[in-house]
């Protein structure tokens, strides 16, 4: 992505825009809003590809982050997640063969 700026075009390295895209949900949207703000208005531009990136910064700074799960969410979203899953043929308990064995173990 290239960001003008007053003395040159500032390019965005992909892994820092994909940083971006991960954190923000509505990071495309700000991009593009980004850069009609920054044709709009050239006097108020970066001064230079160095500065660039504070400037981005700063945007995003006051653009809501996606929201974050507590562990205990994580958590419970996987284990609720699990129980939507078949299960497999290893993980289901045969009742006959698991009687039998408790019968043989009590001596009944």
């Amino acid at each position: 992505m290239n960001l003008p700026t007053k003395s040159g075009d500032y390019e965005m390295p992909e892994a820092v825009a994909a940083a971006y895209l991960k954190l923000y949900p509505s990071a495309e949207y700000e991009f593009a809003r980004m850069a009609i703000w920054l044709e709009a208005n050239p006097s108020r531009r970066p001064a230079s590809p160095k500065s660039a990136p504070k400037f981005v910064a700063n945007w995003f700074r006051r653009v809501p982050q996606a929201a974050r799960q507590s562990p205990a969410a994580s958590r419970a979203a996987a284990f609720m997640a699990s129980l939507r899953e078949p299960l497999r043929q290893s993980e289901v308990i045969n009742v006959e063969t698991t009687n039998a064995a408790a019968s043989r173990l009590l001596g009944a």
